[in-house]
């Protein structure tokens, strides 16, 4: 028995497979003795034979590639049935289209179909097949006689072989794979599986059991993906006796060394993106975007603010707008009133460095539910005096509009010296309205060279959302069974044309709070540096080290509650008596401060008078924006 068959066999009995049921559709690895067989009963030279029947030889002979050692182990398996479960740069593709190649010039009339997500993915495959030949070995192109690329890709070769490519799309269902069940093949390829949708794949695999080749040993099947980590149809066929896996993490190459492997980890971004990218491991059954054990472990037991608690949670310590040590950034989800808008302030608190959840509300009132939580966003604001705010800009351009227009009234009060909110400042220049269908654009380094990607705004801020859990910076309350189910429920169930996830949501759950989350801590990514250090739009931001800072003026409150309790009081009987000093609204920095609540409406009217008419005439000075961040209209 050859060493790779002993290997497989090996690997089947570490796996639990049947060995037996797997070798069922597989002639074994020929070796030179098979060669001389052939050789001798068909009259040729051994090195003629060896190139028919080993396709690493002809490969190396014809096409002057020579293949990695795990890439002649797969090329050599004689199994009709392969799953080829490789991590990045690993060559996948690479690998089939020379072995693609080398069926349609060592066999007359083979049919060889390549499925892909995307049509992107379907020409890269066909330009790696053109590339090959033209470098390894030019008089092979004479050989082709059609090579066209509408309305698929196309290639047919004088021996009557031809290569055809198609699309079963990540979203099509059964009727995209119909498209792919009504051709004649000899060989059926589907490239990054896992990105297929599952219906499109269950209606092609009827075709590996052909009735017309009754008689014959079936189809040939290849399938390659690095996992996504859900359990698909791909993740199936690895578990099953008839298929042959082949599992090589990206580290298999034979120059990969200290440098790949920081490039690799540093692209990933997070652990759960390098084990499923460059180790192509599944992952936890139970797992979505974001690994169940982090989730569960970043729950504290703690209460929201104004959370009244219930039952085993009413004892728990309730978070407090805190004093000045602490940093707040504010996340606005924008919704219906349906789903209502998604309020959320994450803390930074300097003594842990944590990021926790302080505070979470939905604003779904029926009527006027945008309107009024453009007022409770004011009130939060001057409750908890966040440095910034991050908003979705995909439904909000009236709040938006109104939220800054709060703030530049707020400036006109206090360069006239009447009375204003000093919290009021913030909506003027720290409001940053986010478009999740956006760009961003950062440097990274690859293959030992720094280059610019660019990513969808809202990959990065997912990816940034999966860092925090993983280096379990992130606190949220053990209450809170709406943003678990939330977090737990978030998936990849397929990729863009681009080859980027696309994410969804558990229909049951939804994904408005996290969303509005992700914002806020977003913000503190873009304002302290956080995943990524990006080209542009990074604000000046630094903590000063905490025994360096005034001491907090309250005790903290989720370790020292009933101190806290007591220091508030005394704080709140002492403000009570401290004589008003100036204009401006006094910063109160306790529990739950005595707020004037200026009715939107009264700003609203001052917004319209000649004031701030002429200060648009003056011309305004909007902030300068990344290709993700809505430009405001501050003159308005």
């Amino acid at each position: 028995m050859h060493p790779y068959c002993l290997d497989c066999k090996a690997q089947c009995k570490a796996s639990g497979k049947d060995w037996n049921r797997v070798i069922k559709k597989c002639h074994g690895v020929y070796d030179d003795l098979d060669y001389k067989e052939q050789a001798d009963l068909i009259g040729c030279s051994t090195q003629e034979i060896k190139e028919l029947m080993d396709p690493a030889e002809w490969i190396y002979q014809n096409l002057n590639m020579d293949p990695f050692w795990y890439q002649h182990r797969t090329l050599r398996c004689t199994s009709i049935r392969r799953a080829l479960r490789w991590g990045r740069r690993t060559g996948k593709t690479e690998v089939i289209a020379a072995y693609i190649i080398y069926l349609v010039y060592t066999h007359a009339k083979k049919k060889i179909l390549c499925v892909t997500p995307a049509k992107a993915q379907g020409k890269e495959i066909n330009d790696r097949i053109h590339k090959l030949i033209e470098d390894g070995n030019p008089k092979l192109k004479s050989d082709i006689i059609k090579d066209v690329q509408q309305p698929y890709y196309e290639m047919v070769f004088a021996n009557e072989s031809r290569i055809r490519f198609f699309v079963a799309g990540q979203s099509g269902g059964a009727n995209a794979g119909a498209q792919v069940r009504g051709q004649e093949a000899d060989l059926i390829f589907i490239d990054e599986m896992d990105y297929l949708d599952d219906a499109a794949t269950t209606a092609i695999l009827p075709i590996l059991s052909d009735p017309a080749r009754e008689g014959s040993e079936g189809v040939e099947f290849i399938a390659s993906t690095t996992p996504s980590g859900r359990e698909s149809v791909f993740f199936d066929i690895c578990h099953n006796d008839n298929y042959k896996e082949f599992h090589y993490p990206s580290y298999s190459r034979p120059d990969w060394d200290d440098e790949k492997e920081s490039e690799s980890r540093q692209n990933s971004k997070t652990q759960a993106g390098y084990d499923h990218e460059y180790l192509a491991e599944w992952g936890t059954k139970s797992d979505g975007v974001f690994r169940r054990s982090d989730v569960l472990q970043a729950q504290e037991k703690y209460r929201y603010f104004n959370d009244v608690g219930f039952d085993y949670t009413i004892e728990w310590p309730e978070m407090q707008p805190y004093p000045s040590h602490w940093k707040y950034i504010m996340g606005v989800d924008w919704n219906g009133p349906g789903n209502g808008t998604r309020i959320t302030v994450v803390g930074y608190d300097p003594t842990r460095s944590k990021f926790i959840l302080v505070y979470r509300q939905a604003v779904s009132i029926e009527e006027f539910s945008l309107s009024f939580a453009v007022e409770r966003m004011v009130e939060i604001n001057r409750q908890w005096r966040c440095q910034s705010a991050y908003i979705d800009a995909g439904f909000g351009q009236m709040q938006d509009e109104t939220l800054r227009a709060i703030g530049r009234a707020s400036k006109i009060e206090q360069a006239h010296g009447r009375e204003f909110h000093a919290a009021d400042l913030m909506w003027a220049d720290d409001l940053h309205a986010v478009d999740f269908g956006g760009w961003i654009t950062y440097d990274t380094v690859e293959d030992n060279k720094a280059v610019e990607r660019k990513v969808p705004l809202k990959n990065y801020m997912v990816e940034n959302f999966q860092r925090f859990f993983e280096q379990h910076d992130f606190w949220f309350s053990n209450s809170d069974e709406e943003l678990k189910q939330q977090l737990l429920g978030y998936t990849t169930p397929r990729q863009s044309a681009k080859g980027f996830p696309i994410y969804a949501a558990d229909k049951e759950a939804g994904d408005h709070d996290l969303d509005a989350v992700m914002l806020a801590l977003f913000g503190f990514n873009q304002e302290m540096g956080g995943m990524m250090k990006k080209r542009s739009y990074m604000m000046d931001f630094a903590f000063v080290p905490y025994e360096h800072m005034t001491q907090p003026s309250l005790p903290d409150p989720m370790s020292l509650p009933l101190e806290f309790e007591k220091a508030k009081q005394e704080q709140l009987e002492a403000n009570q008596q401290k004589p008003s000093r100036g204009r401006q609204v006094p910063d109160r920095n306790i529990a739950k401060p005595s707020i004037r609540r200026i009715p939107l409406s009264n700003q609203m009217i001052s917004i319209r008078g000649s004031q701030v008419q002429s200060h648009r005439g003056r011309g305004a000075n909007p902030q300068t924006r990344t290709s993700f961040l809505k430009r405001g209209n501050h003159g308005r």
